[in-house]
């Protein structure tokens, strides 16, 4: 009995992983990034990775060719602050803010 309830529990630990591992994050700010999103995002990640961290898409502000610049909004003293990530190839090719 005890090994069949623990053969069960393994299949089912190992058919519902992908799906808990896979579920996308939901941040407590989505208009907006804040400083430790913006800090966990690596030169390479692709744009969609990044928007998923950021729960925003921001504004496209410069595009040429393969390269595209876009600005996301800082959820702290927005006004004085700002967020810009450069993509080449759809991956993150450099990244700036300015939190004030």
């Amino acid at each position: 009995m005890r090994k069949s309830f623990a053969a069960v529990m393994t299949t089912l630990a190992v058919a519902l992983a992908p799906i808990l591992i896979s579920a996308p994050a939901h941040a407590d700010t989505p208009d907006c990034v804040t400083k430790s999103e913006f800090r966990a995002v690596k030169k390479g990640w692709s744009m969609k990775r990044v928007h998923n961290r950021f729960d925003v898409a921001g504004r496209l502000v410069f595009q040429s060719g393969t390269y595209k610049s876009r600005e996301y909004r800082p959820c702290r003293n927005p006004r004085y602050s700002y967020i810009s990530v450069d993509y080449n190839r759809g991956r993150v090719y450099s990244k700036s803010a300015y939190f004030n």
